[in-house]
């Protein structure tokens, strides 16, 4: 963290220095790209909350095809775990593989349990939000 910290005042720098070069008309410098530190607040196994801090460094990686490739309810949890910590724009589809109609129920069950549960925190965290469920969302998250 101290060392993402030092890189972001870095880029603040380099984007005030550029201010200064754009008022003078002469050349700026580049600023460096820096990869998303995101947190996510969870409870430990004593109820306290816990904020856990993580680079997201594929922000642009929205959608997995996995179509054709024999994959069957023995992969259900690894799917689960999967769509529970990717964003709700992140899609995965799974056609043409072998999966049974309970196992497909309860990975859409489990993308809708996710999704309510993300915006819930969100109007709990900021009651003047505006964050509304999607109702299709398991069908967008996973396409079977």
């Amino acid at each position: 963290m101290p060392a993402y910290q030092l890189k972001l005042k870095e880029r603040d720098a380099i984007l005030e220095k550029n201010k200064k070069l754009k008022a003078s008309k002469k050349p700026e410098e580049i600023v460096p790209l820096l990869d998303a530190l995101e947190s996510k607040i969870t409870k430990d196994e004593n109820g306290a909350e816990v904020t856990n801090w993580f680079l997201l460094v594929n922000p642009q990686f929205k959608h997995i095809n996995i179509c054709l490739n024999q994959v069957d309810d023995v992969a259900q949890e690894e799917i689960e775990a999967c769509l529970q910590i990717t964003p709700d724009d992140f899609c995965m589809t799974l056609s043409g593989n072998q999966f049974s109609d309970e196992c497909t129920a309860n990975i859409q069950k489990c993308v809708q349990l996710v999704h309510k549960q993300r915006v819930t925190e969100m109007r709990l965290n900021d009651p003047s939000t505006q964050v509304y469920e999607t109702v299709d969302i398991a069908q967008r998250r996973a396409a079977f």
